[in-house]
C-alpha cells in the first residue's frame, strides 16, 4: 500500500504505509491519499490534524470507527468504494466538501444533517431515490446527484436557503418546481 502525504507547507511525499504508522504525533500531516488498499488503517483517527483525505478507488467495504476522530477534516474524497454512505461520516462536522460517487449508496442517513459546514456534496452514480428531510437546514450550496434513482426534485431542496446548484441529470425527473431562479437545476 502506498500513501501520499502532504505536510503543512503543501510538500507531497510518497511513502510506504508502514512508515506512516510510525509517524510522530507532532507531525503536521494535513493531507493523506491512500492508494491500493482494501482497508483504511484502524488508526486513521490518530491523524488529528488531517484536513484532506482521499480514499478513492480502493474498493473499500467499510471505514473504521476511528475516522470520527478526524475533527479537522474539511475535504474528503471517497469515490469508487462500495460501502454505501458510512454512518461514521456524520461525525465529521467540519467537512465542507464530500465526494461519494460510485459508492452503492441507496439511503442517506438523516444524521447527514450533523454536517452543518458541508457546502458541496457529490453523490453521482449511486442508487439514491430521495434525500432525507433533515437535510433542509444544511448550508449546502451544491448537490450533485447525477445518475441516481430520483423521480422528482427532493422536497428538502425547497427549504435549503443557501443552495445554488442541483444536478439531477440522468434520473427519472421530468418536471421541476419553480425555484424562482434561486437554484440552478440541471435535470435533462
Amino acid at each position: 500500500m502506498t500513501a501520499l502525504l502532504e505536510d503543512k507547507n503543501g510538500f507531497m511525499v510518497r511513502q510506504l504505509y508502514e512508515r506512516i504508522i510510525l509517524y510522530d504525533k507532532k507531525t503536521n500531516i494535513r493531507g493523506l491519499t491512500l492508494e491500493n488498499t482494501q482497508d483504511i488503517p484502524l488508526r486513521i483517527g490518530d491523524f488529528i490534524k488531517l484536513e484532506f483525505l482521499n480514499i478513492s478507488d480502493n474498493n473499500l467495504k467499510k471505514v473504521p470507527l476511528s475516522i470520527i476522530l478526524l475533527f479537522n477534516l474539511k475535504i474528503m474524497k471517497a469515490t469508487c468504494n462500495p460501502f454505501g454512505f458510512p454512518f461514521e461520516l456524520s461525525f465529521l462536522v467540519n467537512l465542507t466538501y464530500l465526494e461519494l460517487n460510485w459508492c452503492n449508496i441507496i439511503d442517506i442517513p438523516p444524521e447527514i444533517a450533523n454536517l452543518k459546514n458541508l457546502i458541496v456534496i457529490y453523490l453521482k452514480h449511486n442508487f439514491i431515490s430521495y434525500l432525507p428531510v433533515e437535510m433542509n437546514n444544511m448550508r449546502l450550496r451544491a448537490i450533485h446527484l447525477y445518475s441516481n434513482k430520483l423521480m422528482n426534485v427532493p422536497s428538502c431542496v425547497k427549504d435549503m436557503k443557501q443552495l445554488q446548484f442541483l444536478d439531477i441529470r440522468k434520473n427519472e425527473v421530468y418536471t421541476i418546481e419553480d425555484y424562482k431562479g434561486r437554484v440552478r437545476i440541471m435535470y435533462k
